[in-house]
């Protein structure tokens, strides 16, 4: 352990110290970086995902309504398992 703290002391041992500690902040930074990269990238596909999800929603409702637009209230009570009596679905 001496030695280790004898070379450290010396002037090629501060450097090669102070390089380690480069390097080791470099890669440091490198991992956060990539970690708040991925979070960024898993927001962005869930933001896509609800968006999609949404888009179907939509054209589902589209297609439904353009069945129902064109019923009278009489097909659309029919079409819902109802009796159209008196201007009334039961």
């Amino acid at each position: 352990m001496t030695a280790v703290l004898r070379f450290l002391l010396t002037t090629n041992g501060g450097r090669t110290a102070l390089l380690l500690l480069a390097v080791g902040l470099a890669l440091a930074a490198a991992q956060g970086v990539g970690y708040l990269r991925g979070k960024s990238d898993e927001a962005t596909r869930n933001e896509i995902r609800d968006l999609k999800s949404r888009n179907d929603q939509l054209n589902e409702r589209n297609e439904t309504d353009a069945q129902v637009w064109p019923m009278d209230d009489r097909a659309i009570c029919e079409q819902l398992g109802g009796v159209f009596i008196d201007g009334r679905c039961d």
